[in-house]
C-alpha cells in the first residue's frame, strides 16, 4: 500500500522526481567516475611507472671501488637466476655516456648496448629499419637532430671511456686520462625509445651488446645485468606491499653476489613512492563527492519538505482512517529510498560510461603525447563503487528524517481547518513539559573535541609517516574547512542578498521591488 501510494505521488509531482533523480544520477556517475579513474591508473600504475623508469625490475652493477668493474655474464647470470625463483630473465647491457662523432659533428649521448631477444620496452622507428648486429647502431631521436640531421646510412663513431675503479675513501680521479675505445657503426634506424630503459634518455645510440664487447674488446662482460622478476609480485592490492615484495628478491641476490655489486630497484621505488599520491587524491575526491551529495541532500530535503507540506490534509484523512504514525513515517522515507535506488543506480551506469569512454581514452591520448605507449583498462569495481552509494543512501535517508517526522505529526486538525492547525493543541502539552537538551550545544563541543583530536592525530601520524593516516587526516581537515566556509557564507548571505537586490534594482526596479519582500521574508 506504501509504495502504491509513493508511485502515485511520483505521477502526480513529476518535475520534482525529476529533479531528484537527475540530480543524485549527476553527482553519484562523478563520484563513480572519478573513483573509477583512480582505481584505473592505480591498477595500471606498474605499466605508468615502468614507461619512465624501464620495463625491467633489478639492475646490478660493480661498485666502484671494485677492482673488476665489469660483469662476468655467464657466471653472474647463473647466479643471479638461483638467488630467487621469482627472477625469470637476466639480461647484459652497458649503458654509459659517451661521445658522438659523425659527419664532422661532435654531441655527446648514451650508449646503450642490448641484446634484441630480451624484447624490453617499446621502440618507434621514425626512419629505416631497426635492426641490430653486425656493426649497426639504431640512432635516438634527439641525437640525429642534433648532429647535423644525421641520416639512415651515415657512420657514426661512439667513443667510449672505461671506467676508473677508485680506492675506498677517496674521491674519484678527475682530469686523469683514462683509456677510450672507438666503434664505428653504420646507423641502420632512427628511432625514439620507451621503457627500454628510462625515459630520460633520449639522445645516444643503441647497438647490439655482441658489436659493444668486440669493439672494446671484453668478450662476455657487461657493465650491468637487468633482471626480471614474475608480474605477479605486482598484483598487490598495495603498492607499498608489491615495491616490499620486489625488494625482497633484491635482497636475495645480494646475498648471493655479495656486497662487490650495487642493486637498484627504481621501478619499485617509483612504485613505492606513488602510494600517497594515490591516497591525497582518494581523499579529495571522497571530500567532493561528499560536499555534491550534501548539496544533492539539501535539494532533496526541499523537494520532498514541501511534498509533505503539501500532503498534510491527505496524511490528515489517513490519520482518521487509521493509519498510525509510523505508516506516514514510512511513506516519505520510502518515496526517498525510491528516488535514490533510481538515481543511484543510473549514476553507477553513467559512471562507467564516462569511465570507459571518456576518461581512459583521454588519459591514452594524453600519455601518447607525451610518448608513451600505454593501453590501460578500465577498472569499475564494487570497492569504487560501494562508499558512493552508501554514502548516497545515509545522504539521503538523513535528508527524509525530518520531512518524515513532519508527517508522522501531523495532526488530524488538518483535515478539518487547516487555519488552526499549527497552534498549540491537546497533543502538543507533553512537549512543552519536557526539557530537551540543546543539539546546537551539543554539535559545537563536538565540534571543539574534533579540532583538539585531528591535531593531536596529526601529530602521530606525520611523526609515524602513515600515509593511509595523512590522507583521512586530510580528509578530515578538508571537511572542517569546507563547514567553516559555509558558516561564515551563512553570515555573509543578507549583506550578499542586499547587495544584488541593489544591483538588480539598478536595472530593473519593479521587478526588484517585489522582489525585496519576497527574498526579506524568506529563511
Amino acid at each position: 500500500m506504501i509504495l502504491k501510494y509513493v508511485l502515485k505521488n511520483f505521477r502526480r509531482r513529476k518535475v520534482r522526481t525529476i529533479l531528484m533523480v537527475l540530480s543524485l544520477l549527476v553527482s553519484t556517475g562523478l563520484i563513480v567516475a572519478m573513483s573509477a579513474t583512480v582505481e584505473t591508473i592505480r591498477r595500471s600504475n606498474v605499466d605508468l611507472v615502468a614507461a619512465s623508469t624501464g620495463r625491467f625490475d633489478l639492475t646490478v652493477r660493480r661498485t666502484e671501488t671494485s677492482p673488476e668493474p665489469f660483469i662476468a655474464v655467464a657466471e653472474t647470470r647463473q647466479r643471479i637466476l638461483a638467488a630467487d625463483e621469482q627472477i625469470t630473465a637476466v639480461y647484459p647491457r652497458f649503458h654509459s655516456e659517451v661521445e658522438l662523432n659523425a659527419a664532422g659533428e661532435q654531441g655527446s649521448g648514451t650508449l646503450l648496448a642490448l641484446d634484441p631477444a630480451e624484447g624490453i620496452g617499446l621502440i618507434e622507428v621514425i626512419s629505416g629499419t631497426y635492426q641490430l648486429g653486425g656493426m649497426q647502431a639504431a640512432v635516438l631521436h634527439d641525437t640525429a637532430l642534433e648532429m647535423g640531421n644525421l641520416q639512415v646510412g651515415d657512420t657514426i663513431e661512439v667513443a667510449y671511456s672505461f671506467p676508473q675503479p677508485r680506492a675506498k675513501g677517496a674521491i674519484s680521479p678527475i682530469g686523469s686520462s683514462r683509456r677510450r675505445a672507438v666503434g664505428r657503426f653504420t646507423v641502420s634506424a632512427i628511432v625514439r625509445q620507451n621503457g627500454v630503459t628510462n625515459a630520460g634518455v633520449d639522445s645516444g645510440v643503441i647497438v647490439h651488446i655482441d658489436d659493444a664487447q668486440a669493439a672494446l674488446g671484453l668478450p662476455d662482460r657487461a657493465e650491468e645485468l637487468i633482471a626480471l622478476v614474475e608480474p605477479a609480485l605486482y598484483e598487490a592490492g598495495n603498492a607499498e606491499e608489491a615495491a616490499l615484495s620486489v625488494r625482497n628478491v633484491a635482497v636475495n641476490v645480494q646475498a648471493a653476489l655479495g656486497d662487490q655489486y650495487v642493486y637498484r630497484l627504481d621501478k619499485a621505488r617509483a612504485l613505492d613512492g606513488s602510494a600517497q599520491m594515490f591516497l591525497v587524491i582518494q581523499a579529495l575526491i571522497s571530500t567532493y563527492g561528499l560536499m555534491s551529495l550534501g548539496v544533492v541532500g539539501l535539494l532533496v530535503y526541499t523537494l520532498v519538505m514541501t511534498n509533505v507540506q503539501e500532503q498534510r490534509r491527505e496524511m490528515a484523512i489517513l490519520r482518521i482512517l487509521g493509519s498510525q504514525r509510523n505508516m506516514l513515517f514510512g511513506i516519505v522515507v520510502v518515496e526517498v529510498v525510491v528516488i535514490g535506488v533510481v538515481g543511484v543506480g543510473l549514476g553507477i551506469l553513467l559512471g562507467q560510461v564516462i569511465t570507459t569512454y571518456g576518461v581512459v581514452p583521454l588519459i591514452e591520448y594524453l600519455m601518447s603525447q607525451e610518448g608513451q605507449a600505454i593501453t590501460i583498462q578500465p577498472a569499475v569495481s564494487l570497492a569504487g563503487i560501494l562508499p558512493a552509494v552508501v554514502s548516497a543512501f545515509v545522504v539521503l535517508l538523513l535528508s527524509a528524517l525530518k520531512p518524515a517526522r513532519d508527517a508522522a505529526r501531523t495532526k488530524v486538525v488538518y483535515a478539518i481547518n487547516p487555519g488552526v492547525a499549527d497552534n498549540i493543541q491537546l497533543e502538543d502539552l507533553d512537549e512543552l513539559r519536557e526539557r530537551r537538551p540543546t543539539l546546537k550545544l551539543f554539535v559545537i563541543g563536538l565540534g571543539m573535541m574534533l579540532v583538539v583530536l585531528v591535531a593531536a592525530a596529526l601529530i602521530f601520524a606525520v611523526g609515524f609517516q602513515n600515509p593511509a593516516a595523512l590522507a583521512a587526516l586530510a580528509l578530515v581537515i578538508l571537511l572542517f574547512l569546507v563547514v567553516g566556509v559555509v558558516f561564515v557564507f551563512f553570515i555573509l548571505t543578507r549583506p550578499l542578498e542586499k547587495l544584488i537586490l541593489f544591483a538588480t534594482g539598478l536595472i530593473s526596479p519593479r521587478l526588484t521591488y517585489f522582489a525585496r519582500r519576497n527574498v526579506g521574508r524568506s529563511s
